[in-house]
């Protein structure tokens, strides 16, 4: 029947076209054109999981994942191209002082980062497991929740900056020493902390985005941000403006974007989902409390146990070896952040499948994720060992030329790490917290262990082996038996 339907409407199409007007056949021949359109479209609309096969439930968050992650590449394309347009121009601006002390200001972005106590990862694992048992409710008490809470958490910040501001000496603070840096230290930081504690409440529907499957969406207001950022920072070039008005441009104004986000998916796409003080229900209240403090103490030791490699390679080796092993570290980094965040993109789907209980998709993904990282992570880092003699004189210069037994072990570092990531995604999903607390306290010390003892032994070789020593140890080979007996207990 549908053969016919179609047989008849091809021929409809062709009887009409004969002898028809120009505008007509205009439009004929564009109809293709739009089917084709409608046919793209229709492929990047998100889905709903509620009623769909375990088969058809299972395509749709790969094809969530891979938007994310295509998006999340085009806002890396756009930030790399910000860092490449932005350094040159504003070096040249502010000289080597002011520019020193922009740089020095972005850096407290890390330790402000924790000011949310975890509620932004607790959000988003609890709304994608409210959204796989269909909670709608529950779903609408947790934004509700965070955004209360996070909006809390801003006001104190800004009440604290206030009032301890004029007391602060900041130039003497970071060390600044002419007139102008001195003069523009302090109300460029007020500026900074200012902005970033408005990003708080306004990082809610991000986080709802993501527990829901639809980071995509959120990854593209977040290049939109960074381009309303990069061009603020031009027009502020242009207008040879100081310090503070640069860190308001580039800080600032990617909140409109987030502001935008926020207008449109509350107020036109889920307005049901608004948050409202007489949704907050205290034991759910309680429950998203407990696991943000429980995520907060777990990214504080991801922190500590990822950020001590220098300052034992200066206080075993010397600050001098801290730039080769910096070096090392940063020619395998940008390609397996790329990894790194191809596995991320899964966070949420098995938040929503672990819920659901799908447990055959949460099988397969979740070993398919370990092959394919190690195998992508391995052959990438094989490709930048070979070329390595040549590829790191062009990028760092000939004065800093590591050994191929250090380059090696911090290949195999990165490698064996993927294990890491891809497992600490799926425990982080199912909520299993404490393990991995544990876990990175035992890494922590067996791993500063190892370096020491292979640093006195082997040199900077040494540190690189020893800590991949730990990571398979303490680390990869636990957690990974972990995560396999969870998924093998049902």
């Amino acid at each position: 029947m549908r053969m016919m339907d179609s047989a008849a409407e091809s021929d409809c199409i062709m009887t009409s076209s004969v002898g028809s007007s120009p505008d007509s056949l205009v439009i004929d021949e564009a109809r293709p054109v739009v089917s084709r359109m409608q046919g793209l479209v229709g492929r990047l609309k998100l889905r709903s999981l509620g009623e769909a096969t375990s088969e058809d439930r299972g395509r749709e968050r790969f094809r969530r994942a891979l938007l994310f992650i295509l998006a999340a590449v085009l806002g890396k394309g756009i930030a790399m191209i910000s860092i490449l347009v932005s350094v040159p121009l504003t070096l040249h601006l502010l000289g080597e002082e002011r520019y020193g002390l922009w740089m020095t200001i972005s850096s407290l972005l890390i330790l402000l980062s924790f000011t949310d106590l975890g509620l932004g990862i607790g959000l988003m694992n609890s709304i994608a497991h409210a959204s796989g048992k269909d909670e709608e409710d529950a779903v609408k008490c947790y934004v509700s929740v965070a955004f209360f809470m996070l909006l809390g958490i801003a006001c104190l910040v800004l009440l604290v900056l206030s009032a301890a501001y004029p007391f602060v000496p900041w130039a003497n603070l970071l060390e600044v020493t002419s007139p102008r840096a001195r003069a523009e230290a302090g109300p460029a930081i007020y500026i900074f902390i200012t902005c970033i504690a408005m990003g708080l409440p306004l990082s809610v529907v991000q986080r709802v985005q993501l527990g829901y499957q639809k980071g995509s969406v959120s990854n593209l207001w977040t290049s939109l941000g960074s381009i309303f950022g990069l061009v603020g920072l031009l027009v502020a070039v242009r207008l040879r403006a100081g310090l503070p008005t640069i860190v308001l441009v580039t800080t600032g104004l990617p909140l409109l974007a987030h502001l935008g986000n926020s207008l449109v998916y509350f107020g036109l796409q889920r307005p049901d989902l608004r948050p409202r003080w007489s949704r907050i229900q205290p034991n759910e209240a309680k429950r998203l409390i407990r696991l943000g403090g429980e995520f907060f103490i777990l990214n504080l030791c991801f922190l500590a146990s990822y950020s001590i490699d220098n300052i034992l390679v200066a206080k075993t080796l010397g600050i001098e070896s801290v730039a080769s092993y910096s070096v090392c570290v940063k020619y395998f980094g940008l390609g397996l952040a790329v990894i790194h965040l191809a596995i991320a993109s899964l966070w949420a789907a098995y938040g929503e499948a672990f819920a659901r209980g799908d447990w055959a998709w949460l099988q397969s993904t979740f070993w398919r994720s370990i092959l394919a990282s190690l195998s992508v992570a391995g052959l990438f880092t094989l490709t930048l060992l070979v070329v390595s003699s040549k590829a790191l004189p062009l990028w760092v210069g000939t004065e800093y030329s590591p050994s191929l037994s250090l380059l090696c072990g911090v290949g195999a570092w990165g490698v064996i790490d993927m294990v890491r990531v891809a497992s600490s995604t799926f425990l982080n999903a199912i909520n299993v917290v404490r393990f991995q607390i544990v876990l990175f306290f035992v890494f922590t010390l067996g791993g500063i262990g190892a370096k020491v003892i292979g640093a006195r032994f082997y040199g900077l070789e040494g540190v690189a082996w020893g800590g991949v020593l730990a990571l398979v140890l303490f680390m990869a080979l636990p957690m990974l038996a972990y995560a396999h007996m969870k998924l093998s207990s049902r």
